[in-house]
């Protein structure tokens, strides 16, 4: 299928000071093919989550772990892509701080990039900012990837995964050093009511 670049101009603002409305629409970017080694396990993960939340209003995945570096940018990413070829519209939000964000690139991607963090000073405002998005994701039926800071490090994960279609949990088997924080991050999300999708194993 063909992967098609999603622009969202007024999703950033063009102004400094600015707090535009979040848009999702499609453009007419040319067709790019995904060449990574690793891109038919990720288009399996995306056939996967899109069946899982198929039917229903709200299809938006987080992607969360339990302690940092386990992985969650690059998976969230290659997630969005993936999603690409079978969706439209797609967006990814960046919902890490500045501090913890990971290298922005100006590749162009052929998802919409979000940061919610360049439009908000507080933790409330990208909140805030991230419902209108996946309000408009609804009404264009679309989907939407929400990269987070690991739960152990931000409480944002835990505001984001009961409004989320879904989670979808990280961990890295070589790094887990303390079971118990992965029961206790996993015994949370329960308690909060969220919706876990799936585990993935990022053995990279």
């Amino acid at each position: 299928m063909a992967v098609r670049e999603l622009r969202g101009k007024s999703a950033e603002g063009d102004g400094a000071g600015e707090r535009a409305e979040p848009t999702l629409e499609a453009s007419r970017a040319p067709v790019r093919n995904l060449t990574e080694p690793f891109t038919e396990g990720f288009r399996l993960l995306a056939l996967d989550i899109e069946r899982m939340l198929e039917g229903g209003t709200n299809r938006s995945v987080v992607v969360l772990s339990a302690v940092p570096k386990e992985g969650r940018t690059t998976v969230a990413s290659h997630l969005a892509r993936a999603l690409t070829e079978i969706v439209d519209p797609v967006a990814l939000i960046d919902a890490n701080p500045p501090p913890m964000r990971a290298r922005e690139t100006r590749d162009r991607h052929p998802y919409q990039l979000i940061s919610p963090w360049n439009r908000a000073e507080t933790q409330a405002g990208v909140i805030d900012h991230i419902r209108k998005v996946l309000d408009k994701a609804q009404q264009a039926s679309g989907m939407v990837v929400m990269d987070v800071p690991a739960a152990t490090t931000s409480s944002l994960g835990f505001f984001l995964a009961p409004i989320a279609g879904g989670v979808l949990y990280l961990a890295r088997p070589d790094r887990i050093r303390d079971l118990a924080v992965t029961s206790a991050v996993r015994a949370q999300l329960d308690l909060l009511g969220a919706r876990i999708l799936g585990v993935v194993v990022n053995e990279g």
